[in-house]
């Protein structure tokens, strides 16, 4: 019988511009990447016009750490246009303390459907839009 439901998030980006958002930083504090429900599969780039999951992390079921992690999408500077990013910080502790997260868009790029999370639960997946800043 299984008592620990396993802490688990997934992130699916709607790239709305014209360019790809490139994988610029990914940190994994602790916890295991597992995108598409494959396990050791990290973090992606979002090309341009695409949906895909662009990341997802769960605890370890041995450890029982929770996880947490960063990840940063950008644009590069074109011109007088400024670059772009993307950065998200997601933690979901095992034992103790609340769920944590933020997300932060920048530059030229700006991002809709962040809704945070809960401070309790264990399952979490966000759907953003990224489009061009007006």
């Amino acid at each position: 019988h299984k008592y620990f439901e396993p802490y688990i998030y997934r992130l699916t980006i709607h790239n709305r511009t014209l360019e790809d958002l490139e994988l610029v930083s990914r940190q994994l504090v602790y916890g295991i990447w597992s995108r598409g429900g494959v396990d050791g599969e990290g973090p992606i780039a979002v090309p341009a016009g695409q949906t895909v999951e662009a990341m997802g992390i769960h605890a370890s079921e041995v450890k029982r750490s929770g996880y947490e992690c960063r990840c940063v999408w950008g644009v590069p500077e074109k011109g007088n246009d400024p670059a772009g990013a993307v950065s998200l910080f997601s933690g979901g502790p095992c034992m103790s303390g609340r769920n944590r997260a933020g997300l932060d868009g920048s530059g030229r790029l700006l991002v809709q459907g962040w809704t945070g999370v809960s401070t309790i639960g264990h399952q979490f997946e966000h759907e953003l839009t990224v489009r061009y800043a007006l």
